[in-house]
C-alpha cells in the first residue's frame, strides 16, 4: 500500500533490535495504568464524540500490542461492533497481514522513541496518515482511511473513514483506463499495420501504373507506326478509340470521328452486312473476317477495306465492344480491275 505510513512530521527509525525493545517495553508496564482506567477516563472527558461524530473514532494504547480504550458507536453502524466487542482487545488482530507487517514498525518505531525518552516536543505534534485494510464483524475486509495523533506517551487517537467504496470504485476506473489504454495501443498497432500495407499497395499500384503507362505508350506507338487503321467500338458501333490511319481511311479528324455510330459512314445495305458479322462475333465469341465492304469517306467517296472483328470483354468477362484492323483495299482493287481485263 503506497500511502501507507505516510508522515507529516518527517522521522527516522532508529536501528534498535526487536528484543530490546520488548524488555524496555516490559519494564514499563507495571507503571501504566490499566485499560479499565483508561477507558473510563475516555468516557468521562469525551461523552461528544460518542454523541456526534459519524467518522469512527478510536483510542487506543501505545504499545506493541495495544489495545481499545474507547471506540465511538459509529463502528457499529460501519463495522458491525459494539463497543464491548473491541475494548480490551488489540486491533492488530483486526488488521489485514499484509498491512500489519508495514503499520508494526511504525508503532514499534514510537514505543521506542517512548523508551528511550525521545518523545516529540509538544510544539511539533506527531501526526501519522494510514491506509490500511481492517475485518469487519461479518468477516469482509474494509478499506479505512485513518488519521493517528499521539495524545500523551501512553495513548493514541486513531478517527477512521471506510473508504472501501471509494477505493472499489477507483480500482474499476483504474481498470477501465488500463483496458482503454490496451484497446488504444492495439488500435494504434492496427493502424500501424494497415498504413504500412497501404504504403505497400501504394508503391505496388504506382509501379503497376508506370508499367502500364509504358506499355500504353508501346501500344500506342505502334498503333500508330502501322499503316492499317485500328479501331475499338462499342456495343452500339461507336468509335471509342483509333488511330491517325483510320482517321486517313474516312477523311475525318479524330474530333469527329470520336463517337461517330457506324451508320453514318457506311450505306444501309453495308451497315445489315455488318451488323450480321458483328452479331456473330458477339454471340460466338470468336474472331471474324469482312472482305471488300464499302466506307464512305467524308465528302462521299468510296473507300474498300477488309477488316478484322474481335470481341473486347470487361473485367466480369462481359462483351462491352468490339476491336479490328482495317485495311485499306481500294487503290489495290483498282489495281486488279485492268489486271483482270488484259487477261481476259
Amino acid at each position: 500500500m503506497k500511502d501507507m505510513g505516510t508522515s507529516r512530521t518527517p522521522f527516522s527509525i532508529d536501528p534498535l533490535s526487536q528484543s530490546q525493545t520488548e524488555d524496555r517495553i516490559k519494564a514499563s508496564e507495571l507503571d501504566k495504568p490499566t485499560v479499565d482506567d483508561l477507558s473510563r477516563g475516555m468516557d468521562l472527558k469525551h461523552p461528544l464524540i460518542s454523541e456526534k461524530t459519524s467518522d469512527m473514532i478510536s483510542v487506543a494504547t501505545l504499545s506493541l500490542t495495544p489495545t481499545y480504550v474507547y471506540v465511538s458507536p459509529s463502528h457499529k453502524s460501519l463495522l458491525g461492533y459494539d463497543a464491548k466487542d473491541l475494548l480490551g482487545k488489540c486491533p492488530l488482530e483486526l488488521i489485514h497481514p499484509d498491512d500489519f507487517k508495514q503499520l508494526q514498525p511504525l508503532l514499534a518505531h514510537y514505543v521506542d522513541l517512548r523508551e528511550r525518552q525521545c518523545w516529540p516536543r509538544p510544539e511539533k505534534p506527531v501526526t501519522e496518515k494510514l491506509l490500511y485494510r481492517l475485518k469487519d464483524k461479518f468477516g469482509k475486509w474494509r478499506y479505512l482511511e485513518t488519521t493517528g495523533d499521539l495524545l500523551d506517551d501512553n495513548l493514541i487517537l486513531f478517527v477512521s473513514r471506510d473508504v472501501t467504496e471509494k477505493r472499489k470504485v477507483e480500482e474499476e476506473l483504474r481498470d477501465i483506463r488500463d483496458k482503454l489504454i490496451m484497446k488504444l495501443q492495439e488500435r494504434h498497432e492496427d493502424l500501424v499495420k494497415v498504413n504500412e500495407l497501404l504504403q505497400t499497395e501504394i508503391a505496388v499500384r504506382k509501379r503497376t501504373e508506370a508499367s502500364l503507362r509504358q506499355s500504353e505508350e508501346r501500344y500506342r506507338t505502334i498503333l500508330e507506326s502501322i499503316e492499317d487503321g485500328y479501331y475499338e467500338v462499342d456495343l452500339a458501333g461507336n468509335f471509342v478509340f483509333f488511330n491517325d490511319a483510320l482517321c486517313s481511311i474516312l477523311g475525318y479528324s479524330r474530333e469527329e470521328l470520336t463517337g461517330l455510330n457506324n451508320r453514318r459512314y457506311m450505306s444501309d445495305e453495308t451497315a445489315k452486312a455488318v451488323y450480321k458479322a458483328y452479331n456473330g462475333v458477339f454471340q460466338t465469341g470468336k474472331p471474324n473476317k469482312i472482305f471488300g465492304y464499302e466506307l464512305i469517306r467524308k465528302g462521299g467517296k468510296i473507300r474498300i477495306v477488309e477488316v478484322s472483328i474481335s470481341l473486347i470483354r470487361n473485367a466480369k468477362g462481359e462483351p462491352e465492344g468490339f476491336r479490328g484492323i482495317a485495311r485499306d483495299m481500294t487503290d489495290r482493287r483498282a489495281e486488279m480491275v485492268p489486271s483482270l481485263g488484259r487477261a481476259k
